[in-house]
């Protein structure tokens, strides 16, 4: 019992960090990609292929998504997260999101 505890604490600064991103992604004025990618390293090189295929975009500092990108918002959100948390959180996504 002590042991799931332990585990479970261990995952609530990803988990915190998770919630953050999936809040102020839905802000049109995006998040602070340097902050973002403190608290999800890795987070600013996940990011590339999306602003590749026109779902997100750097703006002064900032990753916002595009009019795109808002729609797919779901899908953009967990491409930045589980691709860089060790499959530590929900399934491969089903959806493409690359060009063909």
């Amino acid at each position: 019992d002590n042991d799931f505890m332990r585990r479970g604490r261990a995952q609530e600064p990803l988990a915190r960090a998770e919630e953050w991103l999936s809040v102020r992604i839905r802000l049109r004025a995006g998040f602070p990609e340097a902050v973002a990618d403190a608290l999800l390293p890795g987070l600013s090189e996940r990011a590339d292929p999306l602003i590749g295929v026109g779902l997100l975009e750097r703006v002064d500092g900032y990753l916002r998504t595009t009019i795109t990108g808002a729609l797919l918002e779901n899908e953009v959100t967990f491409r930045l997260i589980a691709c860089g948390t060790g499959g530590r959180t929900r399934a491969a996504s089903p959806i493409s999101w690359a060009p063909s």
